[in-house]
């Protein structure tokens, strides 16, 4: 059973064109836009790397943020509006299979995403990884467990679809070009940094650059706290807030 319905969900998430066109397509498009302009050349901006270097695991955030803040919390406030989730609770399923199934195909096409921007990146402009692959993958689970937590939180907070939504664009699109996700934080002026550093996704955005060039722990540890303290307040809300109807 929970496989036809992660067949089913596949099937919504591919018809859903603006969320997979910002998770799998429009990265990898930015890259080749923002690289025939600017190039991959060494810059003291980027401490010595090229744009291409370093916005590849900003881009990574990026679409980390398309599923955590567009995808699941908007498809749970259609399944509770539309009484799907009391409909599914009807049939054999276990209620949690519905929730494994939505988390599972959003972290598959995350995942896809980024493996799909890193070819892109690497063949075009050679880009290298710098950091460990262990330590890179670990922050990449916080930061993947931490910003879904944070959608599920969206989810519940509105009663409706209408209501969600709204929720979930003020929260996406702030975030989406203010934490250096798609404008890399270098050229950021001061006052903008400062509104940065208050943005969930800016964490996201640091740690996995830290992680894939490779610096040691003292730049880690702010993310990885930010994003763990993040991470067990959506837990502790999700658990009082969540509602199947």
């Amino acid at each position: 059973m929970l496989f036809q319905l992660l067949k089913c969900e596949t099937k919504l998430f591919l018809r859903n064109f603006i969320n997979a066109f910002f998770c799998i397509l429009f990265p990898p498009a930015m890259i080749l836009l923002f690289g025939s302009i600017y190039g991959n050349e060494p810059s003291p901006e980027f401490m010595g790397r090229g744009m291409v270097d370093v916005s590849v695991p900003a881009y990574f955030a990026l679409i980390l943020s398309v599923t955590a803040f567009m995808s699941i919390p908007m498809t749970l406030s259609e399944y509770r509006e539309k009484k799907i989730l009391k409909k599914y609770m009807t049939t054999p399923l276990r209620k949690t299979d519905i929730l494994i199934a939505l988390l599972i195909i959003n972290l598959v096409t995350t995942l896809f995403g980024i493996a799909l921007l890193y070819l892109t990146a690497r063949i075009k402009y050679s880009i290298k990884f710098e950091g460990d692959y262990f330590i890179f993958a670990l922050c990449l689970l916080l930061s993947i467990c931490s910003m879904y937590s944070f959608g599920l939180l969206l989810s519940n907070l509105g009663r409706t679809i209408k209501t969600t939504n709204t929720i979930c664009y003020c929260v996406f699109f702030p975030m989406l070009f203010l934490s250096g996700a798609t404008i890399p934080k270098e050229i950021f002026p001061a006052n903008v940094l400062k509104i940065s550093k208050v943005l969930p996704l800016s964490y996201v955005v640091d740690l996995l650059k830290n992680a894939w060039i490779g610096n040691d722990f003292k730049n880690l540890w702010p993310g990885i706290l930010f994003l763990t303290v993040t991470l067990l307040i959506c837990v502790v809300l999700n658990q009082r807030l969540f509602k199947w109807e």
